[in-house]
C-alpha cells in the first residue's frame, strides 16, 4: 500500500462548522481526508468523520412506554417487564398543549386504566403543510413530556438535560 504525499497548508473551516471539527479532532474520532483539485486550480478538502452512536441504556425491570403511530395521533401503552399492561402510575395527567385552544375537540385524550392511551388531534388527518408540521410538533411535545413525567415516577434520582431517541 503507498502512502499519499504529506500536504501542508491553511485550511479555512466555515464558523459554523470549526467547533464541532475542533471537538472532533480533540477527542480523537477516526476520519478520512479527501483533497480534490478544481477547475479553477482552488484546492478543497472534503473531511468525513466516523462517529459511533453511543450504546442506549435501558432497563427493562422498570417496564416500557409503547407508541402506535396513527394519522390523526398516537396511542401509548404503559408495559411492565413481561410486557404485559401496566396501570398508570396514581395522580397521572395528560399534559394538555397551551397552544391549541381554538376549539373545543381539537385535542382530545382517552385514557384506559390498564394503561392505554390515545392522543387524538382530529385535524391532523387532513391538515397539510406547516400546519401539519406544527400539530405533529405540538404531539411530539405533548409526548415527550408524558415521558418525562412517566419516568419521574420511576426514577428516583434526576434525569438528564437529554433523552436518547430509540
Amino acid at each position: 500500500m503507498t502512502r499519499a504525499p504529506r500536504v501542508e497548508g491553511k485550511l479555512w473551516l466555515p464558523e459554523k462548522h470549526r467547533l464541532k471539527v475542533w471537538e472532533l479532532l480533540l477527542f480523537g474520532a477516526p476520519y478520512n481526508v479527501e483533497l480534490i483539485r478544481g477547475r479553477d486550480g482552488r484546492y478543497r478538502v472534503h473531511i468525513t468523520f466516523t462517529i459511533t452512536a453511543p450504546e442506549p441504556v435501558t432497563s427493562s425491570n422498570r417496564g416500557y412506554l409503547g407508541m402506535d403511530t396513527n394519522p390523526d395521533g398516537v396511542a401509548l401503552a404503559n408495559v411492565n417487564y413481561f410486557g404485559q399492561p401496566e396501570p398508570w402510575p396514581e395522580g397521572f395527567e395528560v399534559p394538555y398543549p397551551k397552544a391549541l385552544h381554538k376549539f373545543a375537540g381539537e385535542f382530545q385524550v382517552t385514557v384506559q386504566p390498564n394503561g392505554f392511551l390515545y392522543i387524538k388531534i382530529p385535524e391532523l388527518a387532513y391538515s397539510r403543510g406547516y400546519r401539519r408540521t406544527y400539530l405533529i410538533g405540538v404531539l411530539a411535545k405533548v409526548v415527550v413530556d408524558i415521558i418525562l413525567q412517566h419516568s419521574r415516577n420511576h426514577f428516583p434520582k434526576p434525569l438528564p438535560d437529554f433523552l436518547p431517541l430509540c
